[in-house]
């Protein structure tokens, strides 16, 4: 009698473990705990990739993703730049991806902590993936990633006021003015071999009248040229081997490119001219 009551006990146990598979299969198995994402959308003004007493920027939609690209939860950032993205889905990998306000782009990826930096690639707007079953993050339940942005070119609001009459003068951009020096930042830079090319250094740029003069402060490399009546410039380096051309606003914000081309490889840096007027 004993051994028919462990028979029919173990039959028991296999058929529920074969129910529990069976009931499982095709469906994705949910965690105990849910999975949260937060971070802050910052302006980054000087455009340095580090998070330091900047103002946040409010309604960026954010979205969390699967590895296979499709959304699983989304957020628009509030007030303060937060965001805050759930799952209790368990996948293999997880994508945070930002939708960057018309007229800014993505700060430099990975400078700082990960307190103060900005985790977002600056040509996709999507973080890397983020393995919670690696062993980084075994223990973790909430992931922080944020994302830094920065204006292009501020444009003035307009304002409707009478167009007063105005006097026939020459058609030249620059105006009488005394030397000036520009604030200069690299956004962007791409190389056509897979390589990153140094980014970040400190550039200014000095006018005076039509003269044009380009200067990387650290490491002393000087281009020369002129401004044409429309803004427009190329400067040189002194063996005639570099040439970054570009145009000037009438704000004296503007935007240059330098490229160079060895072993059939292309590399270009951008860089925005920032002015103190």
């Amino acid at each position: 009698m004993s051994r028919r009551l462990a028979t029919l006990l173990f039959a028991f146990l296999i058929a529920v473990l074969f129910s529990a598979c069976v009931s499982r299969r095709g469906e994705i198995p949910e965690l105990p705990d849910p999975l949260v994402f937060k971070g802050v959308v910052w302006l980054d003004e000087d455009v340095d990739g580090i998070l330091m007493g900047e103002d946040q920027v409010e309604g960026v939609q954010v979205f969390l993703l699967d590895t296979g690209g499709n959304v699983i939860d989304s957020d628009t950032t509030e007030a303060y730049g937060l965001y805050t993205l759930e799952t209790t889905l368990e996948r293999t990998g997880f994508i945070i991806e930002f939708e960057a306000p018309i007229g800014f782009l993505f700060t430099i990826e990975g400078v700082g902590n990960e307190e103060n930096d900005s985790d977002v690639n600056p040509e996709t707007g999507r973080t890397q993936i983020i393995d919670p079953n690696s062993e980084e993050f075994s223990e973790v339940l909430t992931f922080r990633n944020n994302a830094g942005v920065f204006a292009i070119i501020d444009t003035p609001t307009p304002t409707n006021t009478p167009k007063p009459t105005e006097t026939p003068t020459p058609a030249v951009f620059m105006p009488s003015r005394d030397t000036h020096i520009l604030d200069a930042r690299f956004y962007n830079g791409t190389n056509g071999c897979g390589l990153i090319p140094e980014f970040n250094l400190p550039f200014e740029a000095e006018i005076d009248g039509d003269k044009l003069i380009l200067r990387s402060i650290e490491e002393s490399f000087v281009y020369t040229g002129v401004i044409q009546p429309d803004g427009s410039f190329e400067v040189m380096d002194e063996n005639g081997f570099e040439k970054w051309e570009g145009k000037f606003n009438p704000d004296w914000s503007g935007e240059a490119r330098n490229s160079l081309t060895e072993g059939g490889c292309t590399t270009t840096w951008d860089v925005a001219f920032i002015s103190s007027e």
